[in-house]
């Protein structure tokens, strides 16, 4: 299976009028206790399948990917943390998550020349190609960021969208009502 990066978007909240965000200054929510184990842990991955046969690569990049990009940056005003980065500066007590004005969700699109079959089909499948439609999470010496998303077309099949949440910010309940946010 290859896959091919073919553009990495910055997508950011869509503009409101009573945001936290039109304010020039950072909004600190700093980590509980209950949330302090959840930063060693990997971020919690999963990918969804939607099977869109009709449908040409160039359909797909002009009417279906720039509705996805417009609805998460619409959900993502309801979300602001996702959008955002898990900081651990040393002169702090204890790592905090920093929302700002500039903070966007990084979104690979990709596209596979793989059987989109054998991935979203009920039995085994290969772990170690599924991982290639994931994405991967930014990570530094002093911040990790919330939540990373690649959307992969299946030319002629359908395509994939994964979903890599860091769990010092969202749990599974949390992640699970974005992603319905967004289908929606």
């Amino acid at each position: 299976m290859t896959i091919h990066i073919v553009e990495v978007s910055r997508i950011t909240p869509a503009p409101n009028s009573d945001s936290v965000l039109n304010s020039s200054n950072l909004l600190t929510i700093p980590l509980t206790f209950f949330d302090l184990p959840w930063l060693v842990f990997k971020p919690a991955k999963r990918v969804f399948f939607y099977r869109l046969i009709e449908s040409t690569r160039e359909q797909f990049h002009s009417f279906i990917l720039p509705k996805l990009k417009l609805s998460l940056s619409l959900v993502l005003r309801d979300y602001l943390p996702l959008c955002d980065r898990i900081t651990w500066d040393p002169n702090e007590p204890k790592p905090s998550i920093v929302v700002s004005k500039n903070d966007a969700v990084l979104v690979s699109i990709a596209e596979s020349d793989a059987d989109f079959s054998i991935f979203s089909g009920y039995g085994q499948r290969p772990a170690s190609e599924i991982h290639n439609s994931l994405p991967e999470v930014p990570v530094s010496d002093d911040s990790a960021s919330a939540l990373s998303l690649q959307i992969t077309l299946f030319p002629g099949q359908g395509f994939s969208i994964g979903v890599a949440a860091h769990h010092g910010v969202s749990d599974g309940k949390t992640s699970t009502m974005f992603i319905k946010a967004w289908a929606h």
